[in-house]
């Protein structure tokens, strides 16, 4: 009985600690399952000692050693399911996420570079003047553009000349891009984000993370 309370104890901290630690919970399962291993091998050796025969801990040994290494073995497959399915997961949202980025960003690029080129006589605004009345900021002085929100994802602009307008597509929450060291516009590194420079010549859409 105080071997089995003392290795669910020990099991349990060990659980804890590497999800505290490092906050993966198959990290975690790991580490509890192999303080579970060590203290099976341990009980092990104590039933087959003598006088227990020695057919008896042939037997023993055998059948253990088969379901310790089936119980790894499944474990080890339920480990790559789970990888495979959340790698999987990941880049349908990651599709997901470019492709309402591009339809966030491409219509916004069309409507201004229309607006600008449906302009008549000598008194011909520029390109970075003509989105500032088409569109609509947070604040006077705020990158964000109000009314282009889609669920999380949000529009920025990044950069505003009389001769180029650069937008940029970002999401709320965390969408780890292809590159982890990359800097996002709003100060995050290696998030998603798509990019939409717009001047005179036309459109260039950007996939950047």
């Amino acid at each position: 009985m105080i071997w089995i309370l003392a290795s669910s104890i020990l099991v349990a901290m060990a659980f804890i600690a590497t999800f505290l630690t490092t906050g993966n919970t198959w990290d975690a399962a790991i580490a509890g399952g192999i303080v579970s291993l060590v203290f099976v091998i341990g009980f092990l050796y104590r039933i087959t000692r003598p006088p227990t025969s020695s057919t008896q801990r042939r037997w023993t040994i055998a059948i253990s050693s088969i379901v310790i290494v089936g119980t790894i073995l499944h474990w080890n497959i339920m480990y790559r399911m789970t990888q495979w399915q959340y790698d999987t997961l990941h880049l349908i949202r990651k599709i997901i996420f470019h492709g309402v980025a591009q339809g966030m960003l491409q219509p916004e690029g069309v409507n201004t570079l229309g607006e600008y080129a449906a302009q008549h006589g000598l008194q011909r605004k520029s390109l970075g003047d003509v989105f500032r009345e088409t569109t609509k900021f947070d604040t006077g002085d705020s990158a964000v553009v109000v009314g282009k929100e889609w669920g999380h994802m949000s529009m920025f602009v990044s950069s505003l000349s009389d001769t180029e307008v650069v937008l940029v597509a970002q999401d709320s929450i965390t969408i780890d891009g292809e590159d982890s060291h990359f800097k996002n516009f709003d100060g995050r590194y290696g998030m998603t984000q798509d990019r939409l420079r717009i001047t005179k010549r036309g459109l260039e859409y950007e996939i950047q993370n």
